[in-house]
């Protein structure tokens, strides 16, 4: 089933329109985000305000109604319409794909009076299931102390680009409880998506660098960054992985191995594969909240945080990532914002300010977008009939891009589907009742997928979390799920409240996939669910790879790093480019261990291999090199 849009001159009906035949397939080292107060405590955070789309003119167009108030029905349905089909509409009939607007009409008045009849791709019984356990989540989290009131959760099929589910929030009024505000969409509000953002930072470091997942990275635990304070990845054991994998270091959430990635790499590359992937809400001294652009300034620490995204943005990217690299969708239509002129509203004054609240307004909707960021969006429109029942306009097959390399996103996936790549944190699922990040069908399948944990942390004592978010994909669908609230009051999470707000998103995510892939198998889109070998592409193998990684699943006992420049392990690597050493040359005087000088005799020299030292503070790394015993250039 469809929702069937109609788009009349006095209100939106929502019908269900059965589609007969159509099967579904399935170097700054900070980050300055907009932070106009002191970093927030439990009871001093700024309040999330519901956005306008579009214009509001002579007419209430809350909710695609006119003077009559908005229309009876879910009002997160009115979310989907608003900020997903009347934009899109509107965008299609100035770009000419619907007939034109009379005389004296512009096409945002048009779209509301034309008395259209549109047909989404918006899947009704999916979408009742997701919202029924949406609030089955929320209610058992907040019974478990996790003060998160609010939810969403949005899944796209990644080989046709559609949006088949969208519940922005709980859908409760404000009377009801501010904290779950039904007005406010979720899936297109500004947020942090914490680590779930991850992935592009090791996608920029394995595509640029010529990096693999088992290529390692120096794992100082704790971390001291000039400006920002102290990055630490606690652990049950309490120590550090060393030279962690870029595997291990994913599979686990690790923060200071991935701020080191994102160090070497550097944020413009992050931000290019952010943009390729279909984030559209990034670039240097651009403020997608409007309020100050001159005062996001991104560096390494972004690489880790992932701020300012939107969920949807994120469902798209998981869908182009099962793609291996394909974005599947429809063009967008947008025009590109001129990043020369851009105003905010926080400086702006007179006709400037209302240029600020235009430029905003468009961008919100869509009909502005960041240069250089993606050409195609999900798609929410199927059909365009006129009142008659004429069409106008039909969704024909979607069009597809690559747009970063196949054999850089597979390395991406052979570790986001791995469970045993978790092994320092998290250990492989049994069912959908546990807390492990996979999750399995009611006939015991656990499709093959990929996933990643999220949330936004301030390091305060005991340290605040604002939202949560889990983000995956399988073949037959690319999920993100956000638990919150709306009124962006923190959770409770963290080892004080028994991480009661991750748990309560890891439940939510991995209880509506398994229920999503039970649904699709009754429909007969599957028996056995299928996996990802038959996308593996030419340039990548399986085989021995040169590593210098100390993880603790490959060095049982008491481990002798002596030789770790001569380490081989089986691991996945493109066999397109070349793998530079891990580590360097040197000419050692043997009678003390220190560099060889022009007056070192020649029956005292050798030539020994080092692992390479960091760039970026490498004092922590020598120090970790001599409590480890991995051997490493003398400096003198």
């Amino acid at each position: 089933m469809r929702w069937g849009l109609t788009f009349g001159t006095g209100a939106v009906l929502l019908i269900a329109a059965a589609m007969l035949g159509r099967e579904m397939w399935s170097r700054g080292e900070g980050v300055e985000v907009r932070t106009p107060s002191p970093s927030p405590s439990a009871s001093d955070v700024p309040v999330r305000k519901p956005t306008t789309v579009f214009d509001r003119r002579a007419t209430a167009l809350g909710s695609l109604a006119f003077d009559g108030g908005p229309p009876d029905g879910d009002p997160r349905a009115r979310l989907f319409i608003d900020n997903q089909i009347e934009p899109r509409l509107v965008r299609m009939c100035q770009a000419g794909w619907l007939p034109p607007p009379p005389r004296g009409q512009d096409c945002v008045e048009h779209v509301h009076t034309a008395g259209y009849r549109v047909t989404s791709t918006l899947d009704f019984a999916l979408t009742e299931s997701a919202t029924s356990m949406l609030k089955d989540a929320i209610r058992t989290g907040l019974a478990d102390g996790c003060n998160c009131h609010n939810g969403a959760i949005v899944t796209i099929d990644p080989p046709t680009g559609e949006i088949l589910v969208y519940v922005p929030n709980q859908g409760l009024t404000e009377a009801e409880e501010p904290r779950s505000r039904g007005d406010i969409d979720q899936l297109t509000e500004i947020n942090t998506s914490g680590t779930a953002f991850m992935p592009l930072t090791f996608l920029a470091w394995f595509d640029h660098l010529q990096k693999a997942p088992m290529s390692s990275l120096w794992d100082t635990n704790p971390l001291q960054i000039p400006g920002l304070g102290t990055v630490t990845d606690p652990r049950a054991d309490g120590g550090s992985e060393g030279l962690i994998s870029a595997r291990a270091a994913l599979g686990a959430m690790q923060e200071v191995p991935a701020f080191r990635a994102a160090e070497e790499v550097g944020i413009e590359w992050i931000l290019d594969v952010a943009a390729r992937l279909g984030i559209t809400t990034l670039a240097q001294h651009f403020d997608p909240s409007w309020q100050d652009h001159a005062a996001v300034t991104y560096g390494s620490s972004a690489g880790t945080l992932g701020p300012n995204v939107r969920a949807i943005d994120l469902a798209f990217m998981n869908a182009t990532i099962a793609n291996m690299g394909v974005m599947v969708g429809t063009p967008t239509l947008a025009s590109s914002l001129d990043l020369g002129n851009l105003k905010a509203n926080a400086t702006a004054e007179g006709e400037d300010y209302d240029e600020a609240r235009r430029q905003h307004r468009l961008f919100l909707r869509g009909d502005l977008r960041l240069p250089g960021t993606r050409e195609l969006d999900p798609i929410a429109v199927l059909e365009v009939a006129d009142q008659n029942g004429n069409v106008l306009f039909r969704q024909g097959e979607p069009e597809r891009r690559q747009t970063i390399d196949s054999g850089s996103v597979w390395l991406l996936h052979t570790v986001l589907s791995d469970c045993t790549a978790r092994f320092i944190i998290w250990p492989c699922g049994q069912s959908n009742l546990d807390r492990a990040l996979d999750f399995a069908m009611s006939d015991g399948q656990r499709p093959p997928a990929g996933l990643q944990f999220g949330r936004t942390a301030f390091p305060l004592e005991p340290p605040i979390t604002l939202e949560v978010v889990m983000a995956g994909y399988s073949r037959y669908g690319a999920t993100v799920a956000w638990v919150g609230n709306a009124t962006n009051a923190a959770v409770s999470d963290g080892p004080h409240a028994g991480y009661a707000a991750s748990n309560t998103v890891v439940q939510l995510w991995k209880t509506w996939m398994g229920a999503y892939h039970d649904a699709l198998q009754s429909r007969g889109t599957f028996t056995i669910a299928a996996g990802f070998d038959d996308l593996q592409p030419r340039n990548v193998t399986f085989g021995p790879f040169h590593t210098t990684a100390t993880d603790r699943d490959l060095h049982t006992g008491v481990p002798d790093y002596g030789a770790l420049c001569e380490q081989v392990v089986n691991g996945w690597f493109r066999n397109d480019v070349g793998y530079s050493s891990e580590c360097e040359s040197a000419q050692i005087d043997t009678r003390d261990g220190s560099l060889a000088s022009p007056q070192t005799p020649p029956a005292f020299r050798t030539t020994r291999e080092f692992r390479r030292l960091p760039e970026f503070v490498p004092e922590l790394a020598k120090l970790l090199a001599e409590k480890l015993g991995i051997p490493v250039a003398p400096i003198r």
